[in-house]
């Protein structure tokens, strides 16, 4: 996206998980360093004392990464810190040490990259709000979602799961199932929607951390189809008649903004920024299920303010705003 402006290079031990297309846009280092945090760290600080780059913008976890960056980072160095998610949000929900562990390490440790960076990035303006209001100024801070290719929905085909369903309306999920992504929310769900609609359709794409605790009469309506590769999700996600993203915590997900780009209306919880993605939200179970239930009146807001295309330039301003 930003390769014709700028030399792109992306620190990482394991370079071999990334997609061609990424690999034709950044320069890949690091791979030679041990797959691990300490192994990611030894890889930042060589490649900074080595290169002396212009800007240094942390993708990942900002507790970890962002502090990297903080402690490696020259004098004449940007440091720009990218918050995807309610960070410090997450000790919520959570319970006893579990909750007091993610305390320290989200709203105390990650405080840190947001004092120190000298440009924040986040996802939309309820973010950016929070972010203000823990010291940040405004200027200092920019609402850059995450921007999608939108080559891939070029050519979509019917998945053989798919086709091979009974006829009905599909809810689709993409995404690991596990209480965080709101496994708990689909188990009460599912069977209410399947009362009311006993044709309908429950398509679940992605790895299992809970497994769904079910009626054994709703075996045939529910279909865990576990990961599929990322070149076959857009075919879903252009199958299926609604996109649910009951998540507990989000800044604003790529998987929502892929799935209005196959021109399928989303379902979400009303977390993060998802809000400045759809009017589609809910708060609550009951209004989840109404959603589902009337999901050929929802409206699918456009995509296209999300596309590689229209995001580049607003990511080259931002650097050279910055780096002078």
């Amino acid at each position: 996206m930003l390769s014709d402006e700028f030399d792109l290079v992306a620190i990482s031990t394991n370079p071999e998980a990334f997609d061609d297309r990424t690999h034709e846009t950044f320069r890949f280092v690091g791979g030679s360093f041990p797959n691990s945090k300490v192994g990611g760290f030894r890889a930042l600080r060589d490649f900074v004392r080595e290169n002396d780059p212009a800007a240094i913008m942390q993708i990942g976890d900002v507790p970890v990464y962002g502090n990297s960056i903080a402690m490696t980072v020259g004098a004449d160095m940007k440091f720009f810190c990218r918050f995807s998610g309610d960070l410090y949000q997450e000790y919520r929900l959570e319970s006893g040490s579990r909750r007091a562990k993610l305390f320290l390490i989200k709203n105390i440790l990650g405080r840190i990259p947001l004092r120190v960076a000298d440009h924040v990035i986040t996802m939309g303006p309820r973010m950016k709000r929070d972010l203000v209001n823990r010291g940040r100024d405004p200027e200092d801070v920019t609402i850059l979602p995450p921007p999608i290719d939108e080559s891939r929905f070029d050519r979509t085909s019917v998945p053989e799961e798919i086709s091979s369903l009974p006829e009905g309306p599909i809810a689709l999920f993409v995404g690991r199932v596990s209480r965080l992504k709101g496994a708990e929310t689909l188990e009460t769900a599912i069977p209410k929607v399947l009362y009311e609609k006993p044709n309908f359709q429950f398509v679940l794409i992605g790895g299992v951390e809970h497994e769904l605790s079910l009626p054994d009469e709703f075996d045939d309506n529910v279909h865990v189809l576990g990961p599929v590769p990322p070149s076959k999700v857009p075919d879903f996600m252009t199958a299926a008649d609604v996109y649910v993203h009951p998540s507990l915590t989000e800044g604003v997900s790529r998987s929502v903004l892929e799935a209005l780009a196959c021109d399928t209306p989303v379902i979400v919880r009303d977390v993060g920024d998802l809000a400045s993605v759809t009017s589609n939200i809910f708060t609550t179970t009951d209004e989840f299920i109404r959603l589902i239930l009337r999901h050929n009146s929802l409206p699918v807001e456009s995509a296209e303010r999300f596309t590689v295309s229209k995001l580049r330039d607003r990511y080259v301003t931002m650097f050279k705003r910055e780096i002078r």
